[in-house]
């Protein structure tokens, strides 16, 4: 090692290179997306073995016409099949608690 010699990691001279004299990020032309608020669905899943059918919380990023018994994400991450009949918070008794924490619904 000679003194006054700076060690780098692979790559960090070319990534300086290229940081050098960049404007920052353009936004112009991007359009700005605001929500008035989160939509969910109620879906329910299915019962596996000794754990019962639930009702869980789907985020709606969709019109409700294309998601109307389809099987999506839900909020705590299993799979359910959406029911646009069903309002949710749901009235029944068989809620998934973390869905229910996570879309902040009081019951």
């Amino acid at each position: 090692m000679r003194p006054g010699c700076r060690l780098t990691r692979p790559g960090e001279a070319a990534a300086a290179r290229l940081r050098r004299g960049r404007p920052a990020a353009d936004v112009c032309g991007m359009a700005l997306t605001t929500f008035a608020g989160t939509t969910y669905a109620a879906a329910r899943s299915r019962a596996h073995g000794p754990t019962a059918a639930l009702w869980h919380a789907v985020e709606l990023h969709r019109p409700p016409a294309e998601v109307d018994g389809a099987c999506e994400l839900t909020l705590c991450g299993t799979l359910a099949r959406v029911a646009l009949d069903e309002a949710w918070p749901s009235s029944s008794r068989g809620v998934c608690r973390a869905c229910t924490t996570l879309a902040g619904a009081s019951r």
